[in-house]
């Protein structure tokens, strides 16, 4: 007892509860019935030198949604089926070239031609839903809806050959496959068993993108602190992003070639174990491209870039 007393008056006195220097249990907790929202945010910048009659160019892109995710069933084993609808979305891009807006919550139309072919594609998403299948771990075992979002976002553009072009990438980019992989990217895994801190582990992912190739991502997560805060135990993690190019796309446009140079990024993620639920996270990195072009009986095209992203997520009400 007196043992006991020592390390508690200890533990007071350095401001460290006891519990905290336990193990901490990491589990996605949902009951159905259950519903969280999240706005994600995205900003980029990407820089572009070699142009052929522009040099060098910026264009900077905000993206922002709202998503309400609904859970529809849990098996035994704690595997969710969520239901995530996309409520809103607001796109914002800047160029040399001009200006383009659509937000999902104004009742303008968007008055230049940019927009319209970027708002005809997000308005097709508003309201619309994909099913997620995700066990306690934080694992995407399925997506399901997000391909045939794509089919009806395509067939609300006008037919042509630009929009066959671009049908071939977005088909790529929205399948369920593909959103799969990105959504475990999103969602922290945690390992099967109590972690403490200090502790990192990694996951590890792959993803054809049509746009960059085949792309391996490993993703290091490291606990770095676990506090109480109104009764609510949050866990703090730093997150490291590795991402490597591992095979060429095969572009639409013949003689073009694309190459990724490794890159990583950076951010942290706060995590209620209590509740179970992501609370918010943050990441931020860049992705340095190369892009060769050969045009029939032309020169040669050779442009450098730089794309610079900050990616957060939180929890709303609304």
């Amino acid at each position: 007892m007196r043992n006991f007393t020592l390390a508690f008056l200890i533990a007071v006195f350095s401001g460290v509860s006891p519990a905290f220097c336990q193990d901490t249990t990491l589990r996605y907790q949902w009951a159905k019935g259950d519903e969280v929202r999240y706005r994600i945010r995205q900003q980029s910048s990407a820089t572009m030198s070699g142009l052929p009659a522009v040099g060098d160019m910026t264009v900077d892109m905000t993206i922002a949604q709202v998503v309400r995710m609904a859970v529809q069933d849990v098996a035994a084993d704690g595997t969710a089926t969520l239901r995530e609808t996309f409520e809103s979305i607001r796109f914002e891009q800047s160029s040399p070239l001009g200006r383009t807006v659509f937000d999902s919550a104004s009742p303008e139309k968007p008055a230049d031609p940019g927009s319209v072919s970027m708002g005809t594609l997000m308005a097709t998403m508003v309201g619309e839903s994909v099913t997620i299948v995700m066990g306690p771990n934080g694992t995407v075992a399925k997506v399901e809806g997000m391909s045939a979002l794509a089919d009806k976002a395509l067939n609300a553009l006008p037919p042509g050959p630009a929009t066959a072009v671009v049908g071939g990438q977005l088909k790529g980019l929205m399948s369920d496959d593909s959103i799969r992989s990105l959504m475990g990217q999103s969602f922290a895994i945690f390992p099967d068993r109590p972690v403490k801190t200090g502790e990192t582990w990694t996951s590890h992912f792959e993803q054809a993108n049509p746009l960059l190739g085949s792309m391996s991502a490993t993703r290091t997560l490291t606990l770095t602190s676990v506090e109480s805060r109104d009764g609510v135990v949050l866990a703090h993690l730093a997150v490291r992003l590795a991402t490597k190019q591992t095979g060429s796309a095969t572009s639409p446009i013949a003689g073009m070639s694309v190459k990724v140079e490794d890159s990583e990024s950076t951010g942290e993620m706060v995590f209620d174990a209590t509740e179970g639920r992501l609370q918010q996270a943050s990441l931020k990195g860049e992705l340095p491209t190369d892009l060769s072009l050969t045009p029939p009986g032309g020169e040669p095209i050779h442009v450098t870039g730089v794309t610079r992203s900050v990616v957060t997520t939180e929890i709303v009400d609304k």
